[in-house]
């Protein structure tokens, strides 16, 4: 523990962490309205923001939550229930972002909050606070046309989703991405032994991937249409560690989905969490590179836990 971490525990121990006094200032003031600044990661909206959201609304049932947050999280926070999200124009990750400045510009003034938090500190506030509410991103009913307009899909499959790169490798200090050149040999060896289809999912079409039975939709929809294609869609979802694994294992709905995941570094994202997917009928599938080396995940690993997950679907299914 570093000298700083010791300060910062002792303080919260003398005063209590940052969120728990602003929950009283709440509770005292009247005022049950909560201002969050966010412009680090996706999957963190889910993994760590979402039990402090939920916090909130469990103690103040007229409780309203506001986000000051970069473009590409705003559907993100619509999944976390915020009441209102304000976009910062051309903020992007990793950028400084000053609540108190921006909020102004916004029309929006963080004195009427009960509590105003710039990028808050959420490893501080777990530690010191009593954490009880599991993450969870909430599916609403009306979404789940989002995903309509892909004629390409409308085959029966089965259909296996493939988040090719996790996005935000840049941020990290070790590989999350599985080799590029490894997936055609993954299309081919599935398909050798059960008639898959795979749709490629992700922000950028960055390499070329196409074969018989693929569907390339990288840099074609939305965050939320790719999530409706994966909740209406899909069979099994391939993913390493990344925003979009998180988001699927976080959202609250009833799917028959098996996710395969990735991994260089198990103590990260889901994996971490140690929870469970409030999707109870979510096999979760982890792969692990020895060495804590992605790319020490074969091939033939990652076919056989898509073919045994198609097969089982396939045993299961009403004949």
């Amino acid at each position: 523990m570093s000298p700083r971490q010791a300060l910062h525990r002792l303080w919260d121990s003398l005063r209590g962490p940052e969120f728990d006094r602003a929950l009283r200032r709440a509770e005292l003031s009247g005022c049950h309205r909560f201002l969050f600044g966010w412009n680090r990661g996706l999957g963190d909206v889910g993994l760590g923001l979402t039990p402090f959201f939920e916090r909130i609304r469990r103690a103040f049932g007229d409780s309203r939550i506001d986000v000051v947050t970069r473009a590409d999280l705003e559907p993100v926070f619509t999944l976390a229930g915020a009441d209102s999200i304000r976009v910062v124009s051309g903020l992007k990750r990793g950028a400084a972002l000053e609540l108190e400045a921006e909020a102004r510009r916004l029309g929006i003034d963080p004195r009427s909050y009960a509590g105003a938090f710039n990028n808050p500190d959420l490893r501080r506030w777990a530690h010191s606070a009593r954490q009880t509410v599991a993450p969870r991103l909430h599916w609403p009913a009306g979404f789940d046309g989002l995903s309509e307009r892909f004629a390409e899909l409308r085959d029966p499959g089965p259909w296996v989703g493939v988040h090719v790169r996790s996005e935000t490798a840049q941020f990290y200090r070790y590989v999350k991405d599985w080799p590029a050149e490894r997936w055609p040999r993954l299309f081919e060896s599935v398909q050798a032994k059960i008639p898959a289809r795979f749709v490629l999912l992700g922000i950028a079409n960055d390499g070329e991937l196409a074969r018989p039975g693929v569907v390339d939709l990288r840099g074609r929809t939305t965050l939320l249409e790719a999530l409706c294609l994966v909740r209406t869609r899909l069979k099994v979802l391939v993913a390493p560690d990344s925003g979009v694994l998180s988001l699927v294992y976080l959202l609250d709905m009833e799917k028959d989905l098996d996710v395969v995941s990735l991994w260089a570094d198990p103590r990260q994202g889901v994996l971490k969490l140690g929870q469970p997917s409030p999707n109870a009928r979510l096999r979760h599938h982890p792969l692990v590179g020895q060495g804590e080396d992605i790319a020490n995940i074969s091939v033939q690993e990652v076919s056989a836990a898509i073919v045994a997950a198609l097969e089982r679907k396939a045993e299961e299914a009403p004949r």
